[in-house]
Formats: structure tokens, C-alpha cells, sequence
């Protein structure tokens, strides 16, 4: 097994937070210009890593790298086609970012040991810089981002990762549910119907992988989750929390009964009439009232049928990854990174958002588990 210097364990962990604080900054107004920045110096820093380490390509990535390629391949066709330079350049962006989780990543312990508390981190900074730049409401809270949805989409992230690892620090078990009880309050008062949703869908696959391990159901951990949802229920029903709930998200289901896309799926119907094989390019939405609000809306649109094919085809190999992954080591973090980037997809385009950049490190630790597999070491998760 690598052994990793303190200059290396720095790099990691430099160059993962650069990447986790670019996909935040993304959804900001004003830091938004910053990203770029931020992603090419991240994307440097680990690659500085991947020469000091000589790292290999083992037999398994294949299966995934062809996505990617292909991805590129793509790209480079739609530039030529359409003289979009921006397509090409944000492709190989894409790429680069998926290589340095597949290649740097995979190989450094620090990675997977340090993420935990940049996770922790992130979430004081984003919470406390959110209740200093806007004061707070208990409706369509917006935070230090650019809408609701955004705040909404954050925090169901945050949750995502505090469910996934709650059980993997027992020191840190208390700190870890008083983070998903804000992330779960931030989410409701952001009023984001998206995130609220996306959140329940998070929530409710773990709990059915909890009560099913090893193929069974678990008698002991059926009892625990109805516990854990009838005390939620009492909360919700004999405190103020159902009034908050019912005034920021129940009423705006109910509002918007029969426009539940938000005129999204108006939009969606037009890429897809307009469809081509290669794309209209990155400002074919400027023509629309706003974006594709669609992870893979937005790909066919701007490249095409082949463009979203590959996405789509790198995002199942995630999923079977990560199920895999979740058989062989009872490890669900990374189907449930996958589960939240899906969700929040359908309402919104995440690409090189923070969600993008968990869901890959949820596969990082899924490669490395081959990894130590394919090596003879065993997998020890960090999570389970």
C-alpha cells in the first residue's frame, strides 16, 4: 500500500477543498466568477500529486473511462460543427476534474480521512456566512446564494453526507446529527420544493438500506427506523415545525398543483423536439425564459443526443458502482451521493456543483475498495 507524505497528505487535502468549495461557489452571485479559478488550481495541485506518485491506471477503470472519452470525443465534433469553443473547454474541464477523483484520489488515504472534516467545515462557514449576508426568514430563505433552490439544493448535500457517514465516527455521532437537524431546517425554510423532496428521497432509501443488510430484513433495525419515524412524526405534529413546514413547502405544492414543473417541462419539451446529434451549443438557453433547470436536459440541449448519452452512460456506471459497492461492503455513502446528484438533477442542472463533486468522491471510495480488493488488501470503509 502507498505511503503518503506530510507534503502529500497537504496537497490531498488542498486540492479536494479547492474542488468542494468551487462547486459551493458555483451557486453564489457573487463568487460565482471565482469557480473557474478555483477548479484549475484544485485540478494543478492533485495533479502535482499524481506525479509524485506515479499513479496507475488498473484493469477495472476502463469500464468507466470510456464515458468520459467519449464525453470529450463529442465535444470536439460539436466544436467543429458549431464553432463553440466554451463546449470543448468546459468538456475537457469535466474531464480533468472525473480524472483527478479516478486517479489522485483513489491512491491517498488523506483523502478519504480528510474529507470528513471538510465536510464539517463547509457547513459552519456556509451557514454562518448565509445568516450574515441575509437575514434570516422562515420562507424562501436564500442565503449567501443566487435563489432558494440553490440554498435548498446545498443543505440537502449537507444532509445527504451527515445520513450517509453517521455511523462512521462514533466520537462525532452527536455533532453529526445536530448538522443534519439544521441541514433539515434549512432546507424546509429555503421553501425549495426540489430540495425538499430530494431530501425525503435520501432519506427514505436509507432507511430501507438500513433495515436491509446481508439480503434480509433486519427485525432489530425495522424497530429502530419506526422509532426514528415516529419521533419525527411528534416533532413535526406538536411543535411549530408543522406550522413552518405547512406555510413553506405544503402551500406551495398546493399553489402550484397544476403547474408542478414550474413551466420546466415546457422547456423540456422544446430540447427535445429541437434535438440534434451534436447539440445547439452553451448559449442555446439564452433564447429561453431561463435555463433547462435538468442536469440532462441541459446536455442534450447544449451537446446533443451524443453528449447527454455519455453523461447519462457515465451516470449509470455510478449507480451500478455504487450498489455494487454498497453489496460487497454494506457501504450505502456512495449510492446515496448518487441518489442526491439524481434528484436534484431533475429540478436543477448540477454539473460542477458540489453535489457533482460528492457523488464523484462517493465513487472514489468505490474504486478504491476494487483497488484494495484487486491488491490484496482489505477493504476497510470509512463509513460502516
Amino acid at each position: 500500500m502507498n505511503t503518503f507524505s506530510t507534503k502529500e497528505n497537504i496537497t490531498c487535502i488542498l486540492s479536494i477543498t479547492l474542488i468542494f468549495v468551487s462547486g459551493i461557489v458555483n451557486m453564489t452571485n457573487t463568487l460565482k466568477s471565482i469557480q473557474i479559478p478555483l477548479l484549475l488550481l484544485g485540478v494543478f495541485v492533485a495533479f502535482l500529486g499524481v506525479i509524485d506518485q506515479r499513479v496507475r491506471i488498473l484493469p477495472f477503470y476502463n469500464r468507466i473511462m470510456i464515458w468520459p472519452v467519449l464525453n470529450i470525443a463529442t465535444a470536439i465534433v460539436s466544436f467543429f460543427i458549431l464553432n463553440d469553443t466554451q463546449l470543448l473547454v468546459n468538456a475537457l474541464a469535466m474531464l480533468f476534474i472525473f480524472v483527478t477523483f479516478l486517479m489522485w484520489f483513489t491512491w491517498s488515504r488523506s483523502f478519504i480521512n480528510g474529507i470528513d472534516g471538510l465536510m464539517f467545515v463547509l457547513f459552519v462557514i456556509v451557514t454562518m456566512i448565509s445568516l450574515a449576508v441575509v437575514p434570516f426568514s422562515l420562507k424562501n430563505y436564500t442565503g449567501m446564494f443566487y435563489n432558494l433552490n440553490s440554498l435548498g439544493g446545498i443543505y440537502c448535500c449537507f444532509l445527504t453526507y451527515f445520513i450517509a457517514t453517521i455511523s462512521s465516527n462514533k466520537n462525532r455521532k452527536g455533532l453529526k446529527i445536530a448538522c443534519l437537524i439544521i441541514s433539515i431546517f434549512m432546507v424546509v425554510v429555503s421553501s425549495s420544493r426540489g430540495a425538499f423532496v430530494s431530501s425525503a428521497a435520501v432519506f427514505a432509501l436509507w432507511v430501507l438500506l438500513e433495515i436491509y443488510q446481508n439480503g434480509h430484513m433486519s427485525v432489530k433495525r425495522a424497530w429502530m427506523m419506526l422509532v426514528i419515524i415516529f419521533i419525527m412524526a411528534g416533532i413535526y405534529k406538536f411543535t411549530p415545525l408543522h406550522t413552518i413546514i405547512d406555510n413553506s413547502i405544503v402551500s406551495k405544492f398546493v399553489r402550484k398543483a397544476n403547474d408542478t414543473t414550474s413551466g420546466r417541462i415546457d422547456i423540456w419539451r422544446v430540447v427535445w423536439e429541437e434535438r440534434t446529434l451534436f447539440g445547439h451549443g452553451r448559449n442555446y438557453f439564452d433564447a429561453f425564459r431561463w435555463g433547462a433547470h435538468n442536469t440532462f436536459v441541459s446536455l442534450l440541449g447544449q451537446y446533443g443526443i451524443m453528449g447527454a448519452f455519455s453523461y447519462i452512460g457515465l451516470f449509470l456506471t455510478f449507480l451500478m458502482e455504487s450498489f455494487k459497492h454498497f453489496k460487497n461492503n454494506k457501504d450505502y455513502a456512495p449510492l446515496l451521493f448518487v441518489i442526491c446528484f439524481l434528484s436534484l438533477s431533475m429540478i436543477e442542472g448540477m454539473l460542477m456543483k458540489i453535489h457533482m463533486f460528492l457523488m464523484y468522491y462517493g465513487i472514489t471510495c468505490c474504486i478504491r475498495s476494487q483497488k484494495e480488493a484487486y491488491t490484496g488488501i482489505a477493504w476497510k470503509s470509512k463509513f460502516r
